[in-house]
C-alpha cells in the first residue's frame, strides 16, 4: 500500500493508539476499516447538517481542527511517529475537507477523497470534543480554543 493513503488517514487525526502493531505503518489502515475510498457510498455528507456547537477551533497535544460554518474543515497535525523499530521522527501535515453531523456521528471527507464516519461526543458545556471510531469506546479529546462568533444556533444544510 502506498504512503499517500496512510498519510491521509494519519492526517485526519484519528490514529488509533494501541490498535495493532505500532511499528507497522499500515496500522492506521487496518485500524480504521470505516475509512472508504473516493466515491464509496457509505459516508454521505449530505445526510448530515452543520452543527453550530462544533464550529470553531479544537486542539489537543498533537492536532488542531478548524470546523467552519460553511461545512469545511482543516486539520493541522504535529506528532512523533515510529518510522521503524526504535526510531521516531517528528511529522507534520495538514489536510482540508468537508464535514457534517448526522445524529451522534461526524462525517468527514478529506480533499483527497478519504471518508470517515466517527462517533462524536460534545461535553463540558460544548468545550470538549471527543471523536472515535465506531467500534471503540474512546478516542482523542479536543478542547475548544475559539468559537466562531455570530453562528446561528440553528443547524444548516452543508455546502454541496
Amino acid at each position: 500500500m502506498g504512503s499517500k493513503p496512510v498519510l491521509a488517514l494519519l492526517a485526519l487525526g484519528v490514529f488509533c493508539t494501541g490498535c495493532g502493531d505500532k511499528d507497522n505503518v499500515d496500522t492506521p489502515i487496518k485500524a480504521f476499516p470505516h475509512a472508504t475510498a473516493r466515491g464509496a457510498p457509505s459516508v454521505d455528507l449530505s445526510s448530515g447538517k452543520i452543527d453550530p456547537q462544533q464550529v470553531g477551533v479544537w486542539k489537543n497535544a498533537t492536532d488542531t481542527y478548524t470546523f467552519r460554518p460553511d461545512g469545511t474543515f482543516e486539520l493541522f497535525w504535529d506528532r512523533m511517529v515510529t518510522v521503524r523499530p526504535g526510531q521516531q521522527e517528528r511529522k507534520t501535515a495538514s489536510t482540508k475537507g468537508k464535514w457534517s453531523v448526522a445524529g451522534d456521528n461526524i462525517l468527514m471527507e478529506s480533499d483527497k477523497g478519504v471518508r470517515f464516519k466517527l462517533v462524536r461526543i460534545l461535553s463540558n458545556g460544548n468545550k470538549t470534543l471527543e471523536m472515535h471510531a465506531l467500534y471503540v469506546k474512546t478516542g482523542p479529546m479536543y478542547q475548544r480554543v475559539s468559537a466562531n462568533a455570530g453562528v446561528s444556533a440553528v443547524a444548516v444544510e452543508p455546502k454541496k
